[in-house]
């Protein structure tokens, strides 16, 4: 089997200067992604204090790092400078709205604009957990999945006039047949039909082709209960949707840093 990812997704501006740092520095403690996602998952609606009411919920959780720990706590002060800088690059800085508008002119909504780049800081925490242990191996990000040449795509809607053809992060190994796929949304309620469908097709080709080792997730900023009940849920609405799939709650993210290449040669 010879599978492909091919990036097509929009490169938004301010990813390599604001968001993968915080996902660095958040990666260096479980806590710490426990604490972004909270602060994704909360401060979910643009009004024009949400960078001091982040300032002060990022302040109240330092109390949860023991006095004791000055390391930890020297590392948490470093992230709460860069969640503040970049939730105050997005919602406030005028040249920085401009930069984003020239990828996406609906950038200049601060409302769509905060929606954007939290999705993607969660993808971005994912990606920096993925993607050193498929370093010399196939890693993507918003791509599209080929599987002998084929395009996984999903057409949905009136007469399929829609279509879900892309996978926010994706990483596969030719020689072991292994792989990840995730779709990363920091509210459940984002994971709708069509993003289940899409799941189904990529399963149904990889295990026609005698893939056995994968990972097929859905990643939030929210808990893996609530994943649950809204993967329960579409099932309850759609009796199509019916396969399994891993479930990973803000809860389970930091985790994701131990998954392993079974019987690989390359060390991350």
């Amino acid at each position: 089997m010879r599978l492909l990812l091919k990036h097509v997704d929009k490169d938004y501006y301010g990813v390599t200067e604001y968001i993968q740092p915080i996902a660095k520095q958040a990666l260096k403690f479980e806590q710490f992604v426990y604490t972004v996602c909270e602060i994704l998952n909360v401060y979910n609606q643009y009004n024009p204090h949400i960078v001091n009411d982040i300032v002060k919920a990022l302040k109240m959780a330092e109390y949860r790092i023991d006095d004791n720990n000055m390391g930890m706590l020297k590392e948490y002060r470093v992230l709460t400078k860069l969640m503040e800088e970049f939730y105050w690059q997005v919602v406030e800085d005028e040249s920085f709205e401009k930069k984003a508008r020239e990828t996406d002119n609906a950038m200049r909504d601060p409302y769509k604009r905060l929606g954007q780049y939290r999705g993607l800081l969660l993808e971005e925490i994912i990606s920096a957990a993925v993607c050193e242990r498929f370093r010399g191996h196939k890693f993507c990000k918003g791509c599209i999945v080929y599987v002998d040449g084929i395009m996984v795509k999903l057409g949905y809607g009136w007469c399929n006039s829609e279509h879900k053809q892309t996978i926010d992060i994706a990483g596969w190994a030719d020689c072991e047949k292994y792989g990840e796929f995730y779709e990363c949304k920091v509210s459940p309620k984002r994971f709708l039909i069509e993003n289940y469908k899409y799941f189904m097709q990529l399963k149904q080709m990889l295990d026609a082709k005698g893939a056995e080792k994968y990972i097929l997730a859905l990643a939030s900023a929210d808990s893996r209960n609530n994943l649950l009940s809204q993967k329960r849920a579409l099932e309850k609405e759609d009796s199509e949707c019916d396969i399994d799939f891993t479930l990973i709650g803000r809860e389970d993210i930091f985790r994701i840093l131990n998954y392993n290449i079974p019987n690989s040669d390359i060390i991350a």
